[in-house]
């Protein structure tokens, strides 16, 4: 999928979520060219809040490391998981909760801990995916 394409099926999927949700998403959401990695984890979404206010940016260039060649309905349904995963983080934020953040740090430090256990075993290829949220803290989606 090209990144035009990627970006209008962005800006539907985003269409979808209702707008009650996206109270004080200054920045809206963004579509970056860009990959973004963390370590060998890409990064398909990421939900920034800083002093310019919050926004959720979906980066094409890590969903294209990932999908590659996958058909547009895979495309759809990774996109659409992390739309869901990024606004969690907003309402969790709005509510004065970060329950996802949590999730994701613990989730992180177990992933750690049986790195630490294979470390002996040479590691498998291919790629996993990570989402993050702004404060750094990753974790599966």
């Amino acid at each position: 999928m090209d990144l035009a394409t990627f970006t209008a099926l962005a800006h539907r999927l985003v269409d979808e979520v209702p707008p009650e949700l996206c109270q004080d998403l200054s920045g809206g959401f963004l579509v970056s060219p860009e990959a973004l990695w963390d370590g060998r984890y890409a990064i398909l979404g990421q939900y920034i809040q800083d002093n310019l206010g919050s926004r959720v940016v979906f980066y094409y260039g890590s969903f294209a490391a990932v999908l590659n060649d996958a058909p547009p309905d895979t495309w759809e349904a990774e996109l659409r998981e992390t739309v869901f995963h990024e606004m969690r983080h907003h309402v969790e934020r709005l509510c004065g909760s970060d329950e996802l953040a949590e999730e994701e740090t613990r989730a992180r430090a177990r992933e750690e801990r049986g790195a630490l256990r294979r470390r002996r075993i040479p590691a498998g290829g291919g790629l996993r995916r990570r989402g993050a949220s702004s404060d750094g803290r990753e974790g599966e989606p």
